[in-house]
């Protein structure tokens, strides 16, 4: 659903759409902008909360550096599953 926001809003706003975009009133356009630009965030944060939590830097300056490795491992498998 994101995608198809993302793609609609910009052809509409490059005028590749001129008709459909004609027929939109600006309250549509901004609003579906603004579901892009919610949505974009939304997926960033979902998708990089998982790999940041390893490294968070509560307690990160407190590890040992066995424990320091082993939160660096998780981070780097979450990365790796993730891609």
């Amino acid at each position: 659903m994101q995608n198809q926001i993302r793609d609609l809003v910009e052809r509409i706003v490059n005028g590749a759409c001129t008709k459909l975009g004609d027929m939109m009133e600006d309250s549509w356009l901004t609003a579906h902008e603004q579901y892009r630009d919610f949505y974009a965030a939304l997926y960033l944060r979902k998708s990089w909360e998982r790999l940041l939590a390893p490294l968070s830097e509560k307690g990160l300056t407190s590890l040992s550096g066995e424990q320091l490795v082993e939160r660096l491992k998780s981070f780097n498998e979450a990365f790796d599953e993730s891609h």
